[in-house]
C-alpha cells in the first residue's frame, strides 16, 4: 500500500491510496474538512450508479498511524 500527501484542507491531511495500480482517495478526511457528514455522503455515493463503481474500502495509515479500512473514492 502506497500513500502519498496531495493537500491540506482546513489543516486536515489529504493523502491519496494506490491499490492495483489505481489511485484512491478516503473521503472521511475530505468530509470533515469540509464539515459535512461522512456517513450521509456513504449514502449518496453508494446510491449513485457511476460513482458507486468507483469505491472501494482499503487498508490505509489512519491519522492516528493505526491502519484501517477506509471508504475511498477512485482518483481519475
Amino acid at each position: 500500500m502506497n500513500q502519498q500527501f496531495i493537500s491540506k484542507i482546513n489543516g486536515v491531511d489529504i493523502v491519496t491510496v494506490e491499490r492495483e495500480g489505481e489511485i484512491f482517495v478516503p473521503i472521511k478526511p475530505i468530509c470533515e474538512a469540509i464539515g459535512i457528514d461522512v456517513d450521509s455522503q456513504r449514502n449518496k455515493l453508494n446510491a449513485d450508479g457511476f460513482f458507486n463503481s468507483t469505491t472501494a474500502i482499503i487498508t490505509a495509515v489512519a491519522a492516528d498511524e493505526k491502519e484501517r479500512e477506509m471508504y475511498c473514492i477512485r482518483l481519475r
